[in-house]
């Protein structure tokens, strides 16, 4: 394998670069009160480089939350238990609030632009998909496969409104919301459920 040279080392950076402050300018701005001109005086590279790297503002938005969620979900370990998986959970949510402050923001106004669209329901459906595969764990051996499925989907959607919710609890109250007790408490009001989602036809 072969060391990068000095000129993709320096494009590698340059990429980052654009990436770090689009990030941050549309998680505060949005996405469409951002434009290349503010990308380019955010990150100091000509707007060439720019379309160089990614051909226009929808496919910078689309590298973006594709590096984040990236990021974010890779810090979740798929072999942990669900209150481990949680636990990550809390703490990621503290440590990317840039990426999902942007993904909460382009949720609410994507509006009818396919590309917006199609990034924010891959990021959502791995969510969902680690929540499911979390939450599949905490159910008792042997449950009938159709009953598990149903109590699952009940549970991982319950799941992700409470998530969302913690999110916003945490940036509009930072100080009355303890974000690592919250998901403690999501573990529990899970783990109580089970059994009362098992008994109901």
């Amino acid at each position: 394998m072969t060391a990068p040279t000095k000129k993709q080392m320096q494009g590698e950076s340059s990429r980052e670069l654009i990436l770090d402050a689009t990030e941050r300018l549309m998680a505060t701005r949005g996405y469409a009160a951002t434009s290349i001109s503010d990308i380019r005086k955010a990150c100091g590279l000509p707007p060439s480089s720019i379309y160089w790297h990614f051909g226009s503002k929808e496919g910078v938005l689309a590298a973006v939350m594709e590096r984040g969620a990236q990021r974010f979900f890779a810090a979740i370990p798929t072999s942990e238990d669900a209150d481990g998986q949680l636990a990550v959970l809390s703490r990621l949510q503290a440590q990317h609030p840039d990426f999902l402050r942007l993904f909460y923001m382009l949720s609410l106004e994507r509006g009818n632009d396919p590309a917006i669209a199609a990034v924010i329901r891959r990021v959502r459906d791995t969510a969902i998909r680690r929540f499911r595969d979390a939450i599949a764990g905490l159910l008792p051996p042997g449950t009938p496969p159709s009953k598990a499925d149903r109590v699952v989907t009940e549970l991982t959607a319950f799941a992700v409104a409470l998530s969302d919710g913690v999110f916003f609890a945490d940036h509009l109250e930072p100080e009355a919301t303890d974000v690592d007790r919250m998901y403690r408490r999501l573990l529990q009001a899970l783990t109580a459920l089970i059994p009362v989602l098992l008994e109901e036809q």
